[in-house]
Parts: structure tokens; C-alpha cells; sequence
């Protein structure tokens, strides 16, 4: 069943998500006009592209690629990281702007799950000093 269906069925208040696909955000229907959800939670590595993309997913405005308008214009469309790294650079000019992040335009705030997040083990974790790349996070509605 495609999520968008689902949503529109079940109309749930929670959304449980591990290891949204590579350069893909759900997120954006999850939180959209009339929408029965309060929370979803996200499982994998934050911030990038690895689980959704850094800016519409994670709010991530802090990586300057130093890619100008141009630039971004030209990348590959049909490169699947391209989205990523538009996502990046996107989100890095748009926090110098002062804008927030599209979870915080539609209402929602992030929360790191800590007691979830520091036992996690993900694909990546090789050894105990590789630990940590995996993280819950919480983007929950606010109460109006």
C-alpha cells in the first residue's frame, strides 16, 4: 500500500519510518493541510541524504557546497544524488536567509530520542568507536 494511500485510509496520528529511501522525503505529506499526523518518528543516520535529504527531511542548513545558482542548475538530473546535494546546498542558503526548516513551517519540532538513539546499532556501527551514526528522531506537533 503506497504511504500516501495509507495516510489518506488510515489517517493515523503516528508515523513510524526506518530508513526512508536515499534522496526521497516522505515527510512533507506526513505534515501536509489536514493531515491526521502528530508525530513521526525517523530511524537511520540524520541529516543527510542516506534518509530522505538533509533540508525538506532533517531541517539541515548547515553544509555549504559552495554551489552557486548556476551551478545547481547544471547538475545531472539523472544523477540520484543530485537531489541531495541540491537538498544541501538549498537548505544551507536558506538558513543564511534566516528561513526555518519546512518541519518548523508546518507546526512540528524535533526531538532526539536519547534513550533510544544511544543503544542503536546500524549497518555502519563496525566498533565501539564508529558507534552513534544511527539515531530516532521525534517531530512532533505543536500544541496550538
Amino acid at each position: 500500500l503506497p504511504y500516501e494511500e495509507a495516510l489518506r485510509v488510515y489517517a493515523p496520528q503516528i508515523v513510524l519510518c526506518a530508513w526512508m529511501p536515499e534522496n526521497t522525503d516522505f515527510t512533507a505529506a506526513w505534515r501536509g493541510p489536514g493531515s491526521s499526523v502528530r508525530e513521526y518518528i525517523l530511524i537511520g543516520p540524520p541529516d543527510s541524504g542516506l534518509n530522505g535529504l538533509p533540508w525538506e527531511t532533517w531541517g539541515n542548513g548547515a553544509m555549504d557546497l559552495g554551489l552557486s545558482g548556476s551551478e545547481l542548475a547544471g547538475l545531472n538530473e539523472q544523477d540520484p544524488k543530485t537531489k541531495t546535494l541540491r537538498s544541501f546546498q538549498e537548505g544551507y542558503n536558506a538558513a543564511r536567509r534566516g528561513e526555518v526548516p519546512p518541519f518548523v513551517v508546518d507546526g512540528y519540532e524535533r526531538h532526539r530520542l536519547d534513550a533510544i538513539s544511544n543503544v542503536q546499532i546500524g549497518r555502519r556501527d563496525c566498533s565501539p568507536d564508529a558507534c552513534g551514526t544511527f539515531e530516532t528522531i521525534s517531530f512532533r506537533r505543536k500544541d496550538k
